[in-house]
This record gives structure tokens, C-alpha cells and sequence, in this order.
């Protein structure tokens, strides 16, 4: 299916893709070029497209989200709107990526244009201390108490209570040039683009990854699981 959209080059590549979906009647979750895939958040012309150029939409399918400690789900419709019902589900903001739940039910979602809403629980996932630096998110993964969110340029974001990860600075010097986040219970993995692997968090939940470092590169994917980690390579 094709269709042809008129923007201007100082247009948002999301305003991009908002036209493309009412053209196409379909949920777009990324658009690409050449191969590489746009950021939401970069005008057209700082994408590189020019006039006549083609791009191709990915579609979105719909996601549920859920955590078994949280009397909570999450919808995120093909068209980015978000519906939430169970417990802390005051509102249904629109234009969402993904969310991402901690076990006492506070929520995290990431909108189109690349910032972190957060509804529920606040207790220790006090979002504010970090709001400025939540730009050009991509993904956001929980654990029990806290959060990490992963941007476009690699940068790890964390906030919520120290014991599950929420605070970072130990490990900040290499939160950067990372690919992928992933969570236990109270840790956080974070695979760099060089293939090593960061973690930090509760050392019984696999925050504390020193034994196995020698090990841990060449690595692609960390999967959580409660209380470990598993690293594919």
C-alpha cells in the first residue's frame, strides 16, 4: 500500500507519520529510510528527506501491557491513544508508544514525541527529579520501584527508589552508546553498542554482574528474569 504526503522540510518526522497514517488508514509505529530508521523527533529536513524521496512505515500492531502485581492494563491502540482500566486509571492520554509498569503500580509511558508521562503510585518513582532529561526516549523498562528510560542517542535515564536501580550514578560514566535495557525485580542490564554489558540495582536481583564480566561480550540481548539475567550473544 502507498500513498503520497505533502510536508514542509521543518515539519516533525511524527507530523510525518500522523499524515501517513490518515492517508493510509493505518497505526505507523516507525518510518525509515535508506535503510535507517527516523527518529519522531527530527524535522524532516534534519532526516535528510527531500522531495520525492520514499519512505516506508512499519505498521503498528496493538500492545497490552500488564504487571501481576498491579491490578492494572494498559492498551495502546494502533493509532498511539492509550486505554487503561483497573486501578490509578484516571485518564487515557493519546499518542503513546509504550508503558512500561513498576510492582506498585506506577506507570510510565512514552509519547510520539519522545518525552515520559507517568501516572499511579508515586511513592519512590518521583519523576521530576529527571523530567528535563527525558527527551527522545525510545523505551522504558520497570522494576519493582523504579524505572529506566532508554533515549535515541544511547543515553540511560533512572528514577525511583535506589534499591531497584532507580539510582545510577555508580555505573552513569557507561550509560551511554547502549542499545538495549532490560530489568529483573530490583536490577537493570544495559547491553552498549560495543557489546558489553552494564548493570546495576540489587546484587540478589543481578545488579552486580562483576563475576561473570570477562564473559559478558560480544553480547547482542539481556533477558530479565525475576532475580537473574541471561545474556545472548
Amino acid at each position: 500500500r502507498t500513498a503520497s504526503v505533502d510536508c514542509n522540510q521543518n515539519n516533525f518526522v511524527y507530523d510525518l507519520r500522523r499524515t501517513a497514517e490518515k492517508e493510509l488508514g493505518v497505526g505507523i509505529a516507525s518510518l525509515s529510510s535508506r535503510s535507517k530508521v527516523l527518529s519522531g523527533t527530527s524535522t524532516l529536513a534534519e532526516a535528510g528527506l527531500q522531495d520525492g524521496d520514499t519512505v516506508n512505515a512499519l505498521v503498528r500492531r496493538p500492545t497490552l501491557t500488564s504487571n501481576i502485581r498491579s491490578p492494572t492494563f494498559v492498551l495502546i491502540e494502533a493509532d498511539g491513544s492509550l486505554l487503561a482500566w483497573g486501578a490509578q486509571t484516571a485518564w487515557q492520554p493519546p499518542c503513546f508508544q509504550q508503558a512500561a509498569s513498576s510492582a506498585e503500580g506506577t506507570w510510565a509511558a512514552v509519547r510520539e514525541i519522545g518525552d515520559v508521562m507517568t501516572w499511579g503510585e508515586p511513592n519512590h518513582c518521583d519523576i521530576r527529579l529527571v523530567q528535563d532529561r527525558l527527551r527522545k526516549v525510545q523505551e522504558v523498562v520497570a522494576t519493582g520501584h523504579a524505572f529506566a528510560a532508554l533515549t535515541e542517542d544511547g543515553d540511560v535515564v533512572t528514577w525511583g527508589h535506589i534499591v531497584s536501580g532507580g539510582e545510577s550514578v555508580s555505573v552513569r560514566d557507561k550509560l551511554h552508546a547502549v542499545q538495549q535495557i532490560s530489568s529483573s525485580m530490583h536490577a537493570f542490564a544495559a547491553v552498549r553498542r560495543d557489546g558489553t554489558v552494564v548493570t546495576w540495582g540489587e546484587a540478589e536481583s543481578g545488579g552486580d554482574s562483576s563475576k561473570v564480566k570477562d564473559q559478558l561480550q560480544r553480547v547482542k540481548q539481556v533477558i530479565g528474569a525475576d532475580t537473574a539475567f541471561t545474556a545472548v550473544r
